[in-house]
């Protein structure tokens, strides 16, 4: 639920999309910004990609 939150804050009501393909869009890209760019404390200021990395190395 919390992502829902963030999600809809982010890309929610005061963004206008043209159509239905360009919303989907803009919510994919926000979806891979949460699941790998975004800093994380928990994981040490790091992104999900580079902890992942720095895990496997």
């Amino acid at each position: 639920e919390t992502v829902f939150s963030k999600l809809k804050a982010e890309i929610g009501p005061d963004t206008s999309y043209r159509n239905q393909e360009e919303l989907s869009q803009a919510i994919n890209e926000w979806i891979h910004f949460y699941n790998e760019r975004r800093i994380q404390t928990k994981l040490g200021n790091q992104t999900p990609l580079q902890y992942e990395q720095n895990l496997v190395a």
